[in-house]
């Protein structure tokens, strides 16, 4: 048992800032989250094709986007990947008073054609 009250409150704090949807990569300063999931991306990309980018990090202060740099001139732009009924369903849950802990598990097909919406749509912002 912790008797730590600044830990406990601190427990507290983090459980009641959950959106109860893709909080497994939750970090409070957005640099710090784009960076790793940046790293995370990049481990993925070797396990699965056998590439690596280097040297990724986050761009300068008022170059973004993108998001990070990869090899000095790649940009990356991270963006969430969710299912938006599934945030819907966490929000009325959160709204009920519960702790909602949602996920999806995405088919390829389902993947590939969330990315291209999400490809189109940002196309479209350009």
């Amino acid at each position: 048992m912790c008797d730590d009250p600044e830990l406990i409150e601190a427990l507290k704090q983090a459980q009641r800032s959950q959106r109860g949807y893709a909080d497994f990569d939750s970090w409070p300063d957005k640099s710090v989250k784009e960076l790793g999931l940046g790293r995370d991306f990049n481990e993925a990309l070797a396990a699965t094709f056998g590439l690596t980018l280097s040297g990724i990090h986050v761009s300068p202060p008022n170059c973004d986007p993108p998001d990070l740099l990869a090899f000095g001139q790649i940009g990356i732009e991270v963006t969430e990947l969710v299912d938006q009924a599934l945030v819907q369903q966490a929000v009325l849950e959160r709204r009920a008073g519960n702790i909602p802990a949602k996920y999806r598990d995405w088919t390829a097909d389902q993947l590939l054609a969330r990315l291209r919406q999400i490809v189109r749509q940002r196309l479209e912002l350009a």
